[in-house]
């Protein structure tokens, strides 16, 4: 997730808690009848709240409301659920002379290929996100019950030295998932 996203999410949710508890603290001191929530709900004109949906103008202040409610809320979703990829990273031999790179997914899918290869491994995949401002390339492994972990450690060793050979000198965090299949009934 990009930092601006965590700040708009931050933000709102803020505002919102901070309105929803200012709105909640008045109606507790109103019902406990206390001098200044008084105060403020005596300014609020009941006749005025009655009559206003009656007016033109409340379904076109309600429809605004509403739509600017869905836009808000709708772009939030997308924010936060659009995949934030990691694309081509810069590696150590970078000079004046020209730059290298590699593709994190790309290096990500070989490793991942690699391990398929294993009996012992069922299958194998890799993506890449920016979380936090961190690249990172995570690694799923799917196995059989039977397969220990330890012997599924010393597979993934040998790929993670093949993944820094891959992204020398690239700031890439890896994270290692791996996931056993159902044991089966007999």
């Amino acid at each position: 997730m990009k930092d601006q996203t965590i700040r708009v999410d931050r933000i709102v949710v803020f505002i919102v808690a901070i309105l929803l508890i200012a709105a909640g603290v008045l109606a507790i001191l109103w019902r406990f009848e206390v001098q200044f929530a008084r105060e403020i709900m005596a300014h609020a004109d009941r006749r005025w709240y009655a009559l206003a949906p009656q007016q033109n103008w409340w379904g076109l202040a309600i429809g605004a409301v509403a739509i600017a409610c869905l836009l808000l809320g709708a772009w939030l979703v997308v924010a936060n659920l659009r995949p934030n990829r990691v694309g081509a990273v810069e590696l150590d031999g970078t000079d004046t002379f020209g730059t290298i790179t590699a593709h994190v997914g790309q290096v990500g899918a070989a490793a991942a290929a690699m391990l398929q290869r294993h009996q012992a491994v069922f299958a194998a995949s890799a993506t890449t996100v920016l979380d936090r401002r961190q690249r990172t390339l995570r690694l799923t492994v799917v196995a059989e019950p039977e397969v220990t972990l330890e012997h599924l450690r010393r597979l993934v060793a040998d790929s993670l030295a093949d993944l820094e050979i891959g992204l020398n000198g690239a700031n890439i965090t890896v994270q290692l998932f791996v996931r056993y299949l159902p044991t089966r009934q007999t």
